[in-house]
């Protein structure tokens, strides 16, 4: 996909829950409930303004068996992200090729030739943060361990990296689907 998933049903047309704030977005982890969400950016008269750029899911909506993908896409597996980055690392363009023309600052390569337009668009922990830093996807999740998470990061001065991690309920972070 080129852009962030934005979606608010599951595959069955099941609803899932908006958390429109923090407190919304813990009570739904602790709950074990599918929940979306959009970036909250903290403004200067201590409100908050949305910042749409796709939607942040919790890991219970990624994982749900109502299937959060549309038909003939599915989640990519930490495998899939793992081929990705070999392509683009080791035999291909360079990391900056998946980079959208806008927003990055201070990377070098030849951006979004790949055409997946990614951006630094956050995550979500608590509240909201890495907006125009970095990103975090989702993986599908293959064990009882965690689940796991792609993030892309500005480095200053450089093209910028791509690494791995586990999470929890709480993060929130974007999805982009494969084609079967």
């Amino acid at each position: 996909m080129s852009t962030n998933l934005d979606v608010t049903k599951f595959r069955n047309g099941d609803k899932i829950r908006q958390a429109q704030s923090d407190e919304e977005w813990e009570e739904a982890g602790f709950d074990k409930k599918p929940a979306w969400c959009y970036y909250n950016l903290e403004n200067d008269t201590g409100g908050t303004d949305i910042v749409k750029r796709g939607i942040m899911y919790n890991s219970f909506a990624v994982n749900d068996k109502r299937g959060l993908a549309p038909v003939g896409w599915h989640i990519p597996t930490e495998g899939e992200w793992n081929n990705l980055q070999f392509e683009v690392e080791i035999q291909g363009p360079g990391i900056a090729s998946l980079f959208s023309n806008n927003l990055w600052t201070g990377t070098k390569g030849e951006f979004n030739s790949l055409g997946m337009n990614i951006s630094p668009d956050g995550w979500r922990d608590v509240g909201c943060g890495g907006l125009d830093r970095d990103v975090t996807f989702w993986a599908k999740k293959v064990s009882d361990e965690g689940t796991p998470t792609v993030g892309f990061h500005l480095e200053e001065e450089s093209i910028g990296k791509m690494d791995y991690g586990s999470t929890t309920w709480i993060m929130g972070h974007y999805v982009r689907c494969v084609k079967d």
